[in-house]
């Protein structure tokens, strides 16, 4: 028998978790011009089902242009927009620190997306108050800067952004010594609704690389998920338990973090769509 060391081990496992991620994290796209049928990406979303409904979850800039929706959807194999719809629940919070949008697709929806992803449990939208602070998450989204489309010949090049990032612990929130602090303060995000994610593009922790390597911009990542893998101690990799523990909704390029909202305000969404109280 073969012997790995653990960080091969963790590697392998991220690795794999990132390719279970990636079928339930769809890429969006608009129309660049709507007469001559042309397309753009434009975020990235994550789906999940709950009691028989179908959801997609995404960045609230992602589907709104100001308060007007934007007509978005996902490419067949044959590289046409196939538009999504829905019913759209979203927030953006006092000062737009949550910026979340959740749509209950249609059945027509449904099964567009059928065609290429899955739609995760809902059990795996886990809460984040008993993680540690300072913890290891998986990002795996779509880079515009990756994404190469022809639309003349109808082709589509990509390759997801898998990543993984360590949060801020809650000593830097609280202390004005730090960077992220007066990021913190200065965009009045409240911490009971707020991950932030150390990016570093020239010191990425790429999944599957021998070195740190350079990362592409993030822009087109928004509305993608951060997961959380709960042990290493597994024999296979690829049955590594992984949980949603929130959505990217920015970069701030100047401190180095990409910021998220948290899995509560989801689930607060999520129930609020429910009850249609939003």
């Amino acid at each position: 028998m073969d012997l790995i060391s653990l960080e091969d081990h963790v590697n392998e496992i991220y690795n794999e978790t990132a390719k279970r991620v990636a079928k339930v994290t769809p890429q969006l796209f608009t129309f660049k011009d709507i007469a001559a049928d042309t397309i753009q990406p434009h975020g990235s979303s994550v789906l999940f089902k709950a009691n028989n409904t179908h959801y997609m979850l995404t960045a609230r800039h992602c589907v709104h242009q100001g308060d007007s929706l934007v007509k978005f959807g996902v490419l067949d194999a044959g590289g046409h927009l196939r538009l999504l719809s829905g019913d759209v629940f979203s927030s953006k919070g006092i000062y737009d620190e949550i910026d979340l949008a959740l749509i209950k697709l249609q059945p027509q929806s449904v099964a567009i997306l059928s065609e290429c992803y899955k739609f995760l449990d809902v059990q795996k939208l886990r809460p984040t108050i008993n993680i540690p602070d300072k913890t290891d998450y998986l990002i795996v989204g779509h880079p515009l800067s990756r994404t190469s489309i022809d639309n003349k010949k109808r082709k589509l090049k990509y390759e997801p952004l898998v990543y993984i990032s360590k949060s801020v612990p809650a000593e830097v929130y609280q202390s004005s010594y730090f960077k992220q602090a007066k990021t913190f303060e200065k965009f009045q995000f409240d911490r009971s609704n707020t991950i932030l994610l150390n990016f570093n593009k020239r010191k990425s922790r790429i999944v599957a690389a021998d070195d740190m390597t350079m990362s592409p911009d993030p822009q087109g990542i928004s509305g993608c998920g951060i997961w959380y893998i709960q042990s290493y101690e597994i024999a296979d990799p690829a049955e590594a338990d992984f949980y949603l523990m929130g959505i990217i909704i920015e970069h701030d390029a100047d401190k180095r973090l990409l910021i998220g909202t948290r899995s509560e305000v989801i689930a607060s969404l999520l129930q609020a769509s429910i009850l249609k109280k939003v």
